[in-house]
């Protein structure tokens, strides 16, 4: 019972590690200027974490932020995260 408790999770640490590489592998392979540009507009990664996205960049609405809002201490307040599709031109 015993060595089947670690095949599995030897099986599962390779499962891990293999997602890991190719998501590795495809943002080595993407177009350097739409990470960059996706990076650019995400500022830091705990505000992408958080879904701090500012949804306008130099002064218009930026479309490859999917926006949104939430209530904080009883005020509206606004949203964004990188939109499905900014992060898919990145994961091709």
């Amino acid at each position: 019972m015993h060595e089947l408790f670690i095949a599995l999770l030897v099986c599962a640490g390779l499962s891990i590690a293999f997602v890991f590489i190719s998501i590795g592998w495809s943002i080595l392979r993407s177009d350097r200027s739409v990470y960059e540009r996706n990076r650019l507009r995400t500022r830091t990664t705990g505000d992408a974490i958080k879904g701090d996205v500012s949804t306008f960049y130099d002064g218009a609405r930026d479309y490859q932020i999917a926006a949104g809002v939430a209530i904080e201490d009883g005020r509206w307040i606004e949203q964004g995260k990188l939109s499905n599709e900014a992060v898919g031109n990145v994961l091709r």
